[in-house]
């Protein structure tokens, strides 16, 4: 059984066209499935379209509602109502191809050391712009020590249900919707890589995505971006993470290097502004709960030694 999820939030037209493409699949009769929808508080139609979607198409979909802000806390939702012993993710904004089902159902069955799976992900229109996509064609394995970012997107991810029993939900500070802004995914396969499991890219998995934002709208996705890098870097820096620190410090070099002798130096200052925004925007939260944590009993006056 394969759980496959879409989180959505405002965007009942891309929904749409997501359903219609999940509903064109070829699906061997011997692979069951699952869709569950988690609607992050939607003010559209996004009820409606799920509605009239299982109505007409007969699929095993599931309506679930989060109220709480964030992708991270939708993405937990589903993580507690799923039934697969897979749970596929892709975006409101993804077109699949017919046998992406079938395609991540093979990589996962003949090869159990896959935890995290991402899959190919190609641009909808050649004219849009290049965010969010990994198409090369060859299949790529990462194991620690590796930085947790470059095998894909979370828009077309793919984690065994028995990982996630052992790494458990995605951090709900970081993501859309979040101060932080993204970084949700990158967190979740460093904790997958850093517990000593394979996370791989297969490009057979293929999504399609449909990316209709401006110039404009990009410059600030690749903002939200760094600040997301700087939120998971201030988080494991708070833990003593020297790998993650390293990570972070070999970031910043490059940075600086292109401040100093290269270009573009505007988009590099940008860049780092933004990634150390990140960083002190998570060791400020945590730093916060921490003081607002009341005292162990043992500190208490009158009660130590």
């Amino acid at each position: 059984m394969i759980s496959v999820i879409v989180c959505t939030c405002n965007r009942a037209s891309s929904l749409q066209d997501t359903l219609d493409s999940l509903s064109r699949m070829v699906v061997p009769p011997s692979l069951g499935w699952e869709l569950l929808v988690v609607d992050n508080n939607s003010p559209d139609g996004t009820p409606e379209v799920v509605r009239r979607f299982a109505t007409t198409t007969g699929l095993n979909v599931r309506y679930l509602f989060e109220p709480l802000p964030g992708l991270s806390q939708a993405r937990n939702r589903s993580l507690k109502s799923a039934a697969g012993e897979v749970l596929a993710f892709v975006d409101d904004d993804v077109i699949v191809d017919r046998m992406w089902l079938s395609n991540l159902h093979a990589e996962f069955a003949s090869d159990r050391s896959v935890a995290v799976l991402f899959g190919q992900t190609r641009a909808y229109d050649t004219h849009q712009l290049r965010l969010s996509l990994k198409d090369k064609p060859e299949k790529e394995y990462y194991r620690f020590p590796c930085s947790p970012w470059g095998g894909g997107h979370g828009n077309n991810m793919s984690i065994r249900a028995s990982i996630v029993r052992q790494i458990g939900f995605f951090d709900s500070e970081l993501g859309v919707g979040t101060p932080a802004g993204s970084a949700e995914d990158i967190d979740y396969v460093y904790r997958v890589l850093r517990a000593h499991h394979t996370v791989v890219y297969a490009p057979g998995p293929l999504v399609y995505h449909q990316d209709t934002r401006t110039s404009a709208e990009g410059i600030r996705i690749k903002i939200n971006y760094a600040r997301g890098r700087g939120a998971f870097y201030g988080k494991y820096l708070l833990r003593g993470d020297v790998f993650a620190a390293r990570l972070l410090l070999a970031e910043l070099k490059g940075l600086g290097a292109a401040l100093v002798f290269g270009s573009p130096r505007r988009r590099a200052a940008v860049t780092m502004r933004a990634l150390m925004q990140g960083v002190f925007l998570r060791i400020r939260q945590e730093l916060s709960v921490a003081w607002k944590r009341p005292l162990p009993a043992s500190l208490l006056p009158g009660r130590g030694r």
